[in-house]
């Protein structure tokens, strides 16, 4: 049904914002494919060709959403995105909402300590996406990795219906891999090297349902789980293995000459 805007609704030149953290962890994934979330240091083997993966909960956006839907048709209270639910109202309505200058991206870093180096060449991944979203670059200055994720075809987002759905498609939990870390000259043995990472993203457009005009920005930073936690921070270490000490020459027993 048609929906009738409340007398109270504003209509224009408010700016609809949401911030909140969400859930982010780093794990290393072993060669049977295996991912480790580094509770303690882990152990690999001195040579190894290491990939790290960060984890980022993006369920909470969908309740972002369901938040920016509240507020867009409400007296902007605030909800929490945890429990808040779709607009009754507004959810047979969802095609008529016009979208202009859709825009998200997310960021992710990856910095590494002294003793551990990128390779010359590095490859990266993005898995739960569901096609929303895909890597667009990935910049290496000194020892820290920046990858950014924007929409796939934001072009596409001018009714709110199909952003909403698109949305809703994403897996709970987006997975970044970077494939190509390894122990550096200067590695000692038995020591542990902490990777440390980082992530924010924002969704931002402008919404229009008959008289209302409303701008919306929906922001996040990443938070280390506890279930994940090694340190402060999004974080996880390695450290390699001394090689066992050579195996002592046999003695030769003397032998008394007559």
């Amino acid at each position: 049904a048609l929906l009738v805007v409340p007398a109270n609704v504003k209509a224009e030149g408010e700016t609809i914002t949401v911030n909140n953290n969400l859930s982010a962890d780093l794990l290393l994934r072993k060669k049977d494919n295996s991912e480790d979330t580094g509770n303690k240091v882990i152990e690999v083997g001195k040579d190894d060709n290491m990939t790290f993966v960060g984890t980022l909960g993006v369920k909470l956006i969908k309740g972002q959403m369901n938040c920016f839907e509240q507020k867009f048709l409400g007296d902007g209270t605030e909800c929490d995105p945890n429990t808040c639910k779709e607009n009754v109202l507004l959810k047979d309505n969802y095609d008529k909402i016009n979208l202009e200058g859709v825009e998200s991206t997310f960021k992710a870093t990856l910095t590494l300590a002294d003793g551990l180096k990128f390779k010359d060449k590095v490859e990266t991944t993005l898995t739960g996406a569901n096609d929303l979203f895909k890597i667009t670059k990935t910049d290496i200055v000194g020892q820290t990795a920046t990858i950014t994720m924007e929409l796939k075809d934001k072009a596409k987002y001018t009714k709110y219906d199909v952003l909403k759905n698109d949305v809703n498609a994403v897996d709970d939990d987006l997975k970044v891999s970077l494939t190509g870390v390894q122990f550096a000259d200067n590695a000692v043995a038995d020591r542990a090297y902490t990777v440390t990472g980082t992530v924010e993203g924002s969704f931002s457009g402008t919404a229009q349902y008959s008289i209302i005009t409303k701008k919306f920005v929906l922001s996040w930073n990443g938070k280390q789980t506890d279930a994940g936690k090694y340190d402060d921070g999004i974080a996880i270490a390695v450290k390699y293995a001394a090689a066992p000490s050579p195996s002592p020459a046999p003695v030769e027993p003397e032998v008394e000459i007559p």
